[in-house]
């Protein structure tokens, strides 16, 4: 309420209690606040409960005949935001929302001040039209649309960046670089170090630049969801590129081919692995660069297991040998889920050695490598290599061909604990998988210890969680008659999304003689279902019913991942 000017606050006094909004004695209380406790008189209206916010603008807007408008009902494009700064958003204390012609259309909480328009149309460069929201309402669009504001703070985020690790190559590309860099490709530096800095501090795991007719815009993927944070004029695009690629020691010469590099950096003492690919499109090569933190230690703990399904999993990862599978489509959290697995089992007396396609992250005491197919080094190739270094666990990244699968089955056979990757989409899937890539049944029905499928969902955020009533639909995808559920209703602290940060929900597979039985007789996945099933088997959509009820994720959540 500090944004709406004395002047209007006098305006309207009269009409709110002409209108019976507020009574003459209310007034004479506010009055009385204000002269004990300061503060404008629409301030103290709203706390006291004489009147809403959204009462009050209403009122205004109708004195002065201007449209009042609630922001909740705008989606308002990233390319209109971009148009005023962050600083003159917040200065000022208005959102553009979109422009029609030559004239910008702006909300404001305080239509009279007329030196902030005159600035805002000097800005802006344009006519400005206004509508009125509540103050409320723009500071909770700002914090939400300029959530990526820091890529156009550059200098303050771009200095916080430093490159730790280069290739030789790359080392005299940027001294090259910086030698016949102009204005331009300085920019280029700055924009780019901002991008990687400002993704960092969202905690997205991906960075898409992404090259159109007229732009290039800038992505980011939070929580599992892609976020459109900025664009840029798209003579800035080859520099943006060229700046990476030296960054990651790639051709810079080569837009024709796809390319993949990486490079580590430093963002306020943190490090960060950053894997890059470049793919050559009609408007200019796209870039995708997935964020590898190499010091946050994700836990068992952390994955989001109940207590029942984390000492099950538990229980299985400390037997000496055997095959630990998890399995899920791409950006389900499998290697995250094996990364937390060999924290826990990353002891003095045991020997881990992994194999990666790439190194993800780097975990002290394990001896883990990275295959490189040019050079011959496949993960069939490196299993059998290490099968005679002596180890007692193994990691493979991923099952991927019939030599790595048939390998590993029988490396689990004697005497080691090997842990992998499958893509299936379910749990069960993973058994004609592996017979698909001609592992025999008997073998598998031997060697597997445990099956684990697992998805990414969000998780609702805590701060604006609200208890709802599921629809029939909902209600029936679940297979359920009742149901607690929950959403997030849209705050500052999630950017107006419903949903802070992620977990997982599980179905785990374990093998007792009867299954074993099954998969050695061939039996189908239907059978071995209603068998495992039977012996009081909790399938994912089970361990997502608990989650719903417990108020972590929602239900449209679990139909977004879980439906094929």
């Amino acid at each position: 309420m500090k944004h709406v000017s004395l002047q209007l606050i006098d305006k309207i006094t009269h009409d709110l209690i002409a209108e019976g909004i507020i009574t003459a004695d209310q007034l004479t209380v506010a009055k009385e606040t204000q002269k004990n406790v300061g503060g404008n008189l629409a301030e103290i209206f709203v706390k006291k409960g004489f009147i809403s916010e959204e009462q009050l603008f209403e009122v205004i807007g109708k004195k002065l005949h201007i449209p009042t408008i609630s922001l909740k009902d705008y989606h308002i494009d990233p390319r209109v935001i971009s148009q005023l700064s962050y600083d003159h958003a917040k200065k000022y204390h208005v959102i553009p929302l979109y422009k029609i012609e030559d004239t910008f259309t702006v909300a404001t909480s305080d239509p009279l001040n007329v030196l902030i328009l005159d600035e805002i149309k000097t800005i802006l460069k344009s006519d400005v039209s206004i509508v009125i929201a509540s103050a409320h309402e723009i500071e909770e669009a700002i914090a939400t649309y300029y959530h990526g504001h820091h890529i156009h703070q550059k200098n303050k985020r771009a200095e916080s960046l430093e490159i730790v690790e280069y290739g030789e190559e790359s080392k005299e590309a940027e001294a090259d670089y910086n030698l016949a860099a102009d204005t331009g490709d300085q920019d280029s530096v700055t924009i780019v170090n901002t991008i990687i800095t400002s993704s960092f501090e969202e905690k997205a795991s991906d960075i898409h630049i992404e090259p159109e007719n007229k732009e290039t815009k800038v992505r980011f993927r939070i929580d599992g969801i892609l976020e459109e944070v900025d664009t840029f004029p798209k003579r800035m695009h080859m520099g943006i590129v060229s700046r990476i690629k030296i960054m990651a020691n790639m051709d810079v010469t080569e837009r024709r081919i796809p390319q993949d590099g990486r490079v580590r950096v430093k963002i306020n003492a943190k490090k960060l692995d950053l894997r890059i690919s470049t793919y050559p499109t009609m408007n200019g090569e796209a870039i995708a660069i997935r964020l590898l933190s190499q010091d946050s230690v994700i836990t068992l703990k952390d994955l989001g297991f109940s207590e029942e399904q984390r000492k099950i999993f538990e229980t299985i990862i400390i037997k000496p040998h055997g095959m630990i599978l998890v399995t899920g489509p791409t950006g389900s959290g499998k290697t995250t889920t094996l990364y937390a697995a060999l924290q826990k089992l990353n002891t003095k007396e045991k020997y881990i050695i992994s194999i990666e396609d790439p190194i993800e992250n780097e975990i002290p005491g394990l001896a883990q490598a990275q295959i490189n197919v040019r050079a011959g080094v496949t993960f069939a190739s490196s299993l059998r290599a290490i099968l005679r270094q002596d180890p007692d666990i193994i990691m493979v990244g991923e099952i991927r061909d019939a030599e790595t699968a048939q390998i590993a089955a029988r490396a689990a056979m004697t005497g080691h604990l090997l842990l992998s990757t499958l893509h299936t989409n379910t749990a069960i899937a993973a058994i004609s998988r592996l017979t698909d890539l001609g592992v025999e049944p008997f073998l598998i029905a031997s060697s597997l210890l445990v099956v684990m499928s697992q998805r990414l969902v969000r998780r609702i955020c805590e701060s604006c969680r609200e208890e709802r009533m599921p629809s029939k639909e909902e209600l029936q995808f679940l297979g359920v008659e009742t149901l607690h559920a929950y959403r997030g209703n849209g705050c500052t602290a999630c950017k107006m999304t419903g949903y802070k940060g992620r977990l997982s929900i599980f179905e785990i597979i374990t093998f007792t003689e009867t299954i074993k039985e099954m998969i050695t007789n061939k039996k189908s996945e239907n059978e071995i279902i209603h068998a495992l099933l039977a012996e009081g088997h909790k399938t994912m959509i089970h361990d997502a019913i608990d989650k719903v009820q417990q108020g972590l994720t929602s239900i449209s959540e679990v139909m977004r991942v879980t439906i094929t």
